[in-house]
């Protein structure tokens, strides 16, 4: 499952165990793609950095089995609504800039 996953996001033929992610064409972006793929495919967290620590798929599949909680992530649904929404401060600061 996890080299399918590193296939996919690398948009590589085959994967090998042992081949580096970074070397593969990886790169912060896209090992942003791998922990979220990992996420959501695997149902267990990875921090990002931990594709920087263990950055091939034997290395990885270590970390991934090391007693991690399976994850119960909810399904988000659109929210009503209602009236105006409040501009971020950032959104303000690009408002009072045009």
């Amino acid at each position: 499952q996890l080299a399918a996953i590193w296939e996919e996001v690398l948009q590589v033929s085959q994967a090998g165990i042992h081949h580096n992610f970074f070397e593969q064409g990886g790169n912060s972006f896209s090992a942003i793609k791998l922990a979220t793929a990992i996420r959501n495919k695997l149902q267990t967290e990875l921090a990002v950095k931990d594709i920087f620590r263990y950055p091939t798929i034997a290395q990885l599949s270590e970390v991934l089995g090391d007693d991690r909680k399976s994850l119960s992530i909810p399904r988000l649904a659109p929210a009503a609504i209602t009236g105006k929404i409040p501009l971020s401060p950032a959104q303000k600061r690009l408002w009072i800039i045009h």
